[in-house]
């Protein structure tokens, strides 16, 4: 069963989505990369670029550049992550106080100049992963800066973490609700920058977001993960602070496994499986074996429909929880869903043949995609790519 799943998903990365990303994906007129694609496959006309696209565009391509066994297409990757990290540092960039922009348009003109936390921390690991695949000095000049405009304009000294960003004209944005969501994808970079330069304080910002995780974010009581908070990170009330995201839950997982794995804080082990044997329990449909895109706290189905990428961090979870789960029998179940999992993305997602995606499904099960976000293929390979070490890691088992 590894085999097949092994040799399925390296033919898929390799042989179809990276070049399809690499010719469709790339904008060749002014640099960076293209913000969606049609269904067809071919780049969706809009006026704007994210910066999120860029960062998750140049991990991908990073990360390709280091696990594609073949030496032509790892330069082809190197310099596509190079160019759309080029991009990127020339047009989103607004000064110390003001951060990194939220879009602009194609040919890199300021569009809209709201500083989103979510966009600071994936810039983050953008540069994490750049580095660790081309050891541009650059991208760690970048991560000092990132980190500086947190420290001095996002930090919440009173309650801990950090804001949800600037406004266009520059005001913090304070909330309510305050959101747990970037906290977890800063972990997940300081955990990339940890691994990609050794330096500990990387770890040690990590302790801080690992402690609000586990005495604000998750509930004891239910062992669910809150999305929304009052100022203090005390859930909001009323039904926005029932709700929960199963995806979310599974990915935190990945990230606190990992985390504990690298600190050496086995509480994070603990706390990711609680966060797990949630999600696996009311997250998922037992039929079609898809995770539901929203919940509430008791398990009741919110939006019974499934999105893409709650499907993938559930793949990293299963990973991680074959890995690090707390018994050898816990172990072995989760290593079971891992292929099951994999083949659910091919059988209800991907358009035969290609290297393109339905992104959202109904709760029927039917496509509702309008068009394809080059956003997911952060969510795909980051899976896949988690599923191939740990099937070449484990090719006894």
């Amino acid at each position: 069963m590894s085999g097949t799943t092994k040799h399925k998903i390296d033919a898929w990365i390799f042989d179809r989505a990276l070049p399809h990303w690499h010719t469709h994906g790339v904008d060749r007129e002014f640099g960076g990369f293209t913000e969606r694609l049609a269904l067809s496959g071919v780049p969706d006309a809009v006026d704007f670029k994210r910066i999120r696209v860029q960062a998750r565009q140049i991990y991908v391509f990073s990360h390709a550049a280091l696990i594609d066994p073949d030496p032509d297409r790892q330069l082809r990757w190197r310099d596509a992550a190079k160019q759309g990290f080029d991009f990127l540092i020339q047009n989103y960039w607004q000064g110390p106080a003001r951060g990194w922009a939220k879009t602009v348009s194609p040919d890199g003109r300021l569009l809209d100049t709201a500083a989103d936390s979510y966009d600071q921390a994936f810039m983050l690991f953008a540069g994490a992963w750049h580095y660790r695949a081309s050891r541009d000095a650059r991208a760690l000049e970048i991560v000092k800066q990132t980190l500086e405009f947190f420290d001095n304009h996002l930090a919440c000294t009173e309650h801990g973490g950090y804001f949800e960003g600037l406004s266009p004209t520059g005001e913090l944005l304070r909330g309510p609700p305050r959101l747990q969501n970037p906290h977890m994808h800063m972990l997940e970079a300081m955990l990339a920058l940890h691994q990609a330069t050794g330096d500990g304080a990387y770890l040690k910002r990590g302790e801080h977001l690992f402690n609000i995780f586990r005495t604000r974010f998750f509930d004891m009581k239910t062992n669910s993960l809150g999305e929304y908070f009052t100022h203090d990170w005390s859930p909001v009330d009323g039904p926005q602070g029932q709700i929960v995201e199963p995806g979310h839950h599974f990915e935190w997982s990945w990230i606190l496994h990992n985390y504990a794995r690298l600190s050496g804080d086995a509480r994070a082990h603990d706390v990711a499986h609680l966060v797990f044997e949630f999600a696996r329990k009311h997250g998922v449909n037992p039929q079609s074996n898809l995770t539901y895109d929203e919940i509430d706290r008791s398990g009741a189905k919110l939006r019974p429909s499934h999105r893409l990428w709650p499907q993938t961090e559930a793949i990293k979870a299963y990973v991680a929880t074959a890995e690090h789960g707390p018994s050898a029998e816990v172990r072995a179940a989760a290593h079971a869903r891992i292929a099951p999992a994999v083949d659910a993305i091919f059988d209800n997602y991907f358009i035969p043949g290609s290297g393109v995606w339905n992104d959202q499904l109904d709760a029927s099960g039917k496509s509702v995609s309008t068009y394809i976000p080059a956003t997911s293929l952060y969510h795909l390979f980051l899976a896949f790519a988690e599923t191939l070490r740990f099937y070449d890691a484990n090719r006894s088992i």
